[in-house]
């Protein structure tokens, strides 16, 4: 990636499943207008867009399950972006890092492993 910013928020619940198999829902928002209000406090920069816009979806699904091995049921269920900086690289990086978050037990568990993720970026 360039020097470009690229901003995702993205969230989930993991719920436990009987059926062996990993299954991801995804919640969309409705399409927002442009200058919507940025309601969703960010870490670096601008406040963000709270929602996920369908056009961002794209490489979500396909990331979650590439990272996360064991069944049940991911419910990405929160998102917010930028209406400049966010694509569907930046979503699919963050969903990334939510299957890793996911496969452990615990954050502080994930930790060291999310460190080596963002280096191999």
């Amino acid at each position: 990636m360039s020097g470009h910013p690229q901003r995702a928020l993205i969230g989930a619940t993991l719920r436990p499943s009987t059926t062996h198999q990993l299954e991801i829902e995804v919640h969309v928002s409705e399409p927002l207008p442009s200058g919507a209000t940025t309601t969703c406090p960010a870490a670096f920069g601008r406040d963000l867009v709270p929602g996920f816009p369908e056009e961002f979806i794209e490489r979500v699904p396909a990331a979650l399950m590439k990272e996360f091995a064991r069944p049940g049921v991911i419910s990405v269920d929160r998102a917010a972006y930028d209406e400049a900086d966010s694509s569907v690289i930046a979503f699919s990086l963050a969903a990334d890092l939510l299957a890793l978050v996911l496969s452990y037990s615990s954050l502080p568990d994930a930790e060291a492993a999310i460190r080596q993720r963002l280096t191999e970026w």
